[in-house]
């Protein structure tokens, strides 16, 4: 009774006009041109995937405490696969890495027609901590300031402007 009340536009629920700001998961997903397994289009799609959430992320002052993938075969078939993070994350990077792990999980090897990668359990940013290695917390400090500067610099003067090199290199071997 109460969907139908619902559907017909009738809801004496109050309005919260913050509730846009309570996000609970934030993720993107794309369908692909073609039916494929060719594993350098997916691997490419991943990244484009991880680097819009990250975006999204950023926007939001947002990290996640767990990733989950999306593939949808094609037949329509669909499987998710969710991993539950130790230290919340927001770089493209590390959120490529969660999701070809869940990938390397789930994929049967058939054709691919939709990937999608989402986060959950967000946390805001001046919550979002992370358990130093005493061994190497300096690698991990240098690898964030890098990352900080090469966003800055992409958002800037556009995402073409700098890469990691090792981008370039598997370019050119390929």
């Amino acid at each position: 009774m109460e969907l139908k009340r619902r559907a017909n536009g009738h809801d004496d629920r109050p309005v919260n006009p913050h509730a846009y700001s309570d996000y609970k998961s934030i993720g993107h997903s794309t369908t692909l041109r073609a039916d494929t397994n060719n594993m350098t289009l997916i691997q490419s799609t991943l990244e484009q995937l991880a680097k819009r959430v990250q975006t999204r992320l950023r926007k939001k002052d947002l990290f996640a405490g767990g990733v989950q993938l999306t593939i949808r075969y094609h037949n329509w078939k669909m499987i998710t696969k969710s991993r539950k993070l130790l230290n919340p994350i927001q770089n493209e990077e590390e959120l490529l890495r969660e999701a070809r792990l869940l990938f390397n999980k789930a994929w049967n090897e058939e054709k691919i027609r939709l990937l999608g990668i989402s986060t959950y359990d967000l946390i805001e940013k001046k919550h979002a901590y992370k358990q130093l290695d005493l061994f190497t917390y300096k690698e991990d400090e240098k690898r964030h300031e890098l990352n900080e500067t090469m966003i800055k610099l992409q958002e800037k003067f556009g995402e073409n402007i700098v890469h990691k090199g090792w981008k370039k290199q598997e370019e050119e071997k390929g």
